[in-house]
């Protein structure tokens, strides 16, 4: 019996576990996913807000611009909001993820279910998400 070789790089991981498929939302396990080909970790998922479907429904091209994907879920619809990397000097200070508890607090309904994807390698939002918990 011969024996297979393991994977040398994140691409071939990714076609292990996701295949080629039409859907622009791939989960690849318990917090990774992929937004058109771009690799996002969850680094909150406040009362199990993630739904790969409402994600793949609600999300619109103009988010790829943002460095983070922000979603809450009021009156039974997810509302998505992008956010940038600390430093973006073309961002408004409420557009960048430092400000994320100042958004959930003042537009979010109270306590309402949210999650927050990063792309993998950032650590502004683990922080948060740590401070938060």
């Amino acid at each position: 019996m011969a024996e297979t070789e393991p994977p040398k790089s994140l691409d071939q991981i990714d076609t292990l576990i996701a295949p080629e498929t039409d859907q622009r939302v791939v989960v690849l396990g318990k917090d990774l996913l992929t937004i058109d080909d771009r690799r996002y970790q969850l680094v909150e998922n406040y009362r199990e807000a993630f739904d790969r479907e409402a994600l793949e429904n609600r999300y619109n091209d103009i988010l790829s611009k943002y460095d983070y994907i922000v979603g809450d879920w009021g009156y039974d619809q997810l509302r998505l909001r992008g956010f940038y990397q600390p430093g973006n000097r073309h961002a408004n200070h409420d557009q960048v993820i430092t400000a994320l508890e100042d958004y959930l607090y003042e537009y979010c309904n109270f306590g309402c279910a949210y999650f927050c994807a990063d792309p993998l390698g950032c650590t502004e939002t683990q922080a948060f998400a740590q401070s938060a918990a």
